[in-house]
């Protein structure tokens, strides 16, 4: 045990209620490396914020490896935790991996508009999203989505409050980027995730992601506005970001 979290054991989080019955059946059908044991932790109800439910489970286990599912998301790869773990052990600045990321999100702040999106999720209605393919055994990523969030490390929550899980899972990821932990997706050759459907951020959960991060996102864009028709702020204030 290090840092007194326990290397042996993965703990999978979900939000207590109906649906956690069936995110376990499907659990329950997962390949456990050898050596490892697995715990799953659920925290509230169906009533819940899914951030809440993360920061609670994340405080309350003393696993080393944490696999946070949204409440809409179920596994379907068998060898998902052989998966992660292969990427956590030989890639130690790897804290954070999911099944959809992107390398730079646009100024509206939805993953779906996304440059770069790698990884796939396949939706109940049997439409997938699909990204590009990743080369090699995964690919860094400035955000993550796509309704599961693997760590090795603990990781700072946000404090501002989400409806949506994918807006979460990007939150959480920059807030990471911030404090040195890398965020990646591994390589799939087919999808290891099933969701209700496509999300789409409430106008509020949007307006809080871009007034909390868009300095981090968009540096260039914070230095424009204020320095307008002012070419030697611009100029000073350009080289701070470049």
């Amino acid at each position: 045990m290090r840092d007194g979290k326990d290397s042996t054991k993965i703990a999978f989080v979900l939000q207590g209620g109906a649906r956690a019955e069936e995110q376990m059946r499907y659990l329950a059908c997962l390949h456990v490396p050898e050596g490892m044991t697995v715990d799953v932790v659920t925290v509230g109800g169906a009533g819940d914020a899914w951030c809440d439910v993360c920061r609670s489970a994340q405080a309350a286990s003393d696993a080393k490896y944490k696999v946070y599912l949204a409440p809409d998301a179920v596994l379907l790869y068998e060898p998902f935790l052989d998966h992660i773990l292969r990427i956590f052990r030989t890639s130690p600045k790897i804290g954070l991996l999911g099944v959809l990321g992107a390398q730079q999100l646009r100024t509206d702040g939805i993953f779906a508009h996304a440059l770069g999106i790698v990884g796939n999720v396949m939706y109940r209605t049997g439409e997938p999203l699909r990204g590009e393919a990743v080369q090699g055994a995964f690919a860094s990523v400035s955000v993550l989505a796509g309704g599961v969030l693997a760590t090795q490390r603990d990781v700072p929550w946000p404090e501002e409050f989400y409806q949506d899980a994918d807006m979460l899972s990007m939150a959480v990821t920059i807030r990471c980027r911030g404090a040195g932990i890398r965020a990646a997706v591994p390589a799939q050759t087919e999808a290891w995730l099933l969701r209700d459907a496509s999300s789409v951020p409430t106008e509020a959960d949007q307006q809080t992601f871009l007034d909390t991060y868009s300095r981090e996102l968009y540096p260039l864009v914070s230095v424009v506005i204020p320095t307008y028709e002012r070419p030697d702020y611009f100029r000073e204030a350009l080289a701070s970001v470049v």
